[in-house]
């Protein structure tokens, strides 16, 4: 039965993406999609349920899906508050390109039968190199600097380099790292997550 469940949701989720997948540039990449805050800061939230368990064993399930996912949770994980069910990791997403990356921030907080997942503090990064024998210096692009205006052609539509391109990866980063904890939650719960991490093996 919980393996049943767990298909369901995953086939759920991946049907989800691959719907993604399947809209125009415009519905995934265009004006208004780039979620600015009141404060003007870019976080992609995202509310997900997990009818029937407690606070603390989706709490649990956050923290094995960050202690997988990344290579060093020690290194990444900058706020573990289990009394208050809130996990803060730091983490980065290759992007499409090599050499190129987008660093985040995600915060995990957990309530019974939900929870919720806000990645933020996104900035676009490409290393350092050489083309055509000239020295092109390391690129950091904040999320916030990632505006319609300065993203989009006077025709409307999208730039295909500079800033159009990384509010491209930015975009997918939020989507494709948020997929992967809901995916890794939902299989932790059912797979039986009780108590502390430690004492799921």
């Amino acid at each position: 039965m919980k393996k049943l469940l767990f298909v369901s949701f995953a086939i759920l989720i991946v049907g989800h993406v691959f719907a993604q997948s399947a809209v125009t540039e415009e519905d995934r990449y265009g004006k208004g999609k780039m979620p600015f805050n009141d404060n003007g800061e870019v976080v992609f939230s995202t509310i997900a349920k997990a009818e029937g368990y407690s606070a603390e064993q989706i709490y649990n399930a956050a923290k094995i899906f960050i202690v997988d996912a990344f290579k060093s949770a020690n290194d990444v994980i900058q706020l573990d508050d289990k009394a208050n069910n809130v996990i803060i990791a730091k983490g980065w997403h290759k992007g499409s390109e090599g050499g190129c990356r987008v660093n985040f921030t995600m915060k995990i907080q957990t309530r019974e039968n939900r929870y919720k997942i806000d990645v933020y503090q996104l900035v676009g990064h490409k290393d350092a190199g050489y083309t055509a024998g000239m020295h092109i210096p390391a690129v950091n692009i904040n999320a916030e600097e990632l505006t319609d205006e300065e993203c989009f052609k006077p025709n409307g539509k999208i730039k295909r380099t500079g800033k159009g391109f990384w509010r491209r990866e930015v975009i997918d980063c939020a989507l494709l790292i948020t997929t992967e904890a809901q995916l890794s939650i939902m299989k932790n719960l059912i797979s039986g997550t009780k108590g502390s991490v430690e004492d799921n093996w």
